[in-house]
């Protein structure tokens, strides 16, 4: 439920920055905005890496749930 809120305030014109940073449980890129640098396939969540590496650049996925949670790309 959580995440879909998020979801809706970004789809809203809400800052994914400042929602992350304020929401965010990942203790590597809450402080960062969401930001999680760059990475390659094989170092994250299959499902996390299949959704990230199928969108383009500034597109916003739907919520991406993975064994670590739920996750706005």
């Amino acid at each position: 439920q959580k995440a879909e809120d998020l979801l809706k305030q970004i789809k809203g014109g809400a800052d994914f920055a400042e929602l992350a940073k304020k929401n965010s449980d990942d203790p590597g890129s809450a402080a960062k905005g969401g930001e999680l640098d760059w990475y390659a396939r094989g170092q994250l969540a299959k499902a996390f890496e299949d959704k990230a590496f199928a969108m383009k650049p500034k597109e916003l996925s739907d919520i991406v749930e993975t064994e670590f949670g739920y996750h706005i790309i």
